[in-house]
């Protein structure tokens, strides 16, 4: 059977402590592989928030990651190991995050029952819905309620072994030692959890992560996530209609897409280009959002928080009001429970923290867990 990576013990955590763990305690550096960029953060427990003491980041070439398959292991070693060595941190030990088709999440609803009975459970239920061999993976479940027949709602996720075990071996060759991994998701979720540490349990909450080539639709309800997806969509993709279209290389699309006049606006061509782009993308994740309703009878969010370095491309908050009930904002850390009092930075490099480093960020103030 999968390794059983720990049920929900502590509500004040959240899902903290659904991850992995490979050794012991103490102070973890995040490590956020994703397709475009290595980011790096190292964070310390500060009152009751944290505080962000180290971050860097390197982006790496075209095509190293596709999916969860490495391309170009050797330029993956390598801006792993320099994004560290910048950064001056004051350990090797990593948090390291896993996401891509070898991570599959599902809410089940079971008979309930005994830790053991519900662990059989979910062994047999998840030969349904992960696409690879149960005992090929490593298996986590927590449970996010339970009705009045004595039923309870698990949340599983699943990760084939081959995929994290070589991911590790990637980041263990750039001489650092993983001794924690969690899906991508609960990273994220934990820095929500940190913003909003004032939010009723009983509230539903949409969390949209846009990275470089995917992004992660996260809903946290009933006091943890109960539902994830991932997209295949992100800013690259913007780019790559953008240099299409116009015929300019990716690097010029790449100036194209973020080059404003002295009023903020985008070309109009460059402007219509990304509009038709994010139309095909607000109807996936409306999709998505009618799927978990089909299995809740609460249809409706408190709110929604956007992160990731997609949050940029133009009217991305404004697509999301059209379709998403309550407020729609970015989920600033440093707005709520996260400091950089002692991080040498300029105003830009605390945005790209902010937006593009919210994984990271998420996996560094696991080591507390």
């Amino acid at each position: 059977m999968g390794l059983d990576l720990g049920t929900l013990t502590n509500p004040l955590k959240g899902i903290f402590g659904d991850a992995l763990r490979l050794g012991g305690g103490g102070r973890l550096i995040g490590l956020d592989v994703g397709q475009s960029s290595v980011k790096v953060v190292e964070a310390q427990k500060s009152g009751k928030g944290f505080e962000v003491v180290g971050f860097s980041s390197r982006q790496l070439l075209e095509g190293t990651i596709i999916g969860d398959t490495i391309h170009d292991k050797d330029n993956l070693v390598s801006a792993v190991g320099e994004a560290v060595r910048s950064g001056g941190f004051s350990t090797k030990n990593v948090g390291l995050n896993v996401s891509g088709p070898s991570v599959v999440v599902k809410r089940l609803k079971l008979a309930g029952g005994t830790r053991e009975e519900i662990e059989d459970q979910i062994f047999w239920e998840s030969e349904q819905y992960i696409p690879f061999d149960p005992e090929d993976a490593y298996i986590s479940f927590y449970m996010i309620g339970e009705d009045e027949a004595g039923g309870v709602d698990v949340v599983l996720t699943a990760a084939e072994r081959t995929v994290v075990d070589t991911m590790r071996g990637v980041v263990e060759e750039a001489g650092l030692k993983v001794k924690l991994v969690s899906p991508n998701y609960i990273a994220v979720a934990n820095v929500f959890e940190l913003v909003r540490r004032d939010r009723d349990l009983g509230e539903s909450w949409l969390i949209v992560n846009i990275g470089g080539q995917t992004t992660d639709v996260v809903i946290h309800s009933l006091g943890g996530v109960s539902f994830t997806k991932e997209i295949e969509f992100g800013g690259l993709m913007v780019t790559e209609e953008i240099q299409r279209q116009m015929g300019v290389t990716h690097k010029e699309a790449e100036d194209l897409k973020t080059t404003t006049d002295e009023n903020g606006n985008l070309p109009e061509e460059v402007f219509d280009i990304v509009g038709g782009v994010l139309e095909s993308y607000f109807m996936e994740i409306k999709k998505t959002i009618d799927v978990y309703n089909e299995t809740v009878s609460d249809k409706s969010f408190s709110g929604c928080y956007l992160t990731g370095g997609g949050v940029k491309l133009p009217n991305v908050q404004a697509g999301f009001k059209d379709f998403v009930s309550g407020e729609v904002q970015v989920l600033d850390p440093f707005k709520g429970g996260v400091g950089h009092g002692r991080l040498k930075c300029s105003d830009e490099q605390l945005e790209s923290i902010s937006l593009r480093g919210v994984s990271a960020l998420g996996l560094a103030m696991m080591e507390s867990a």
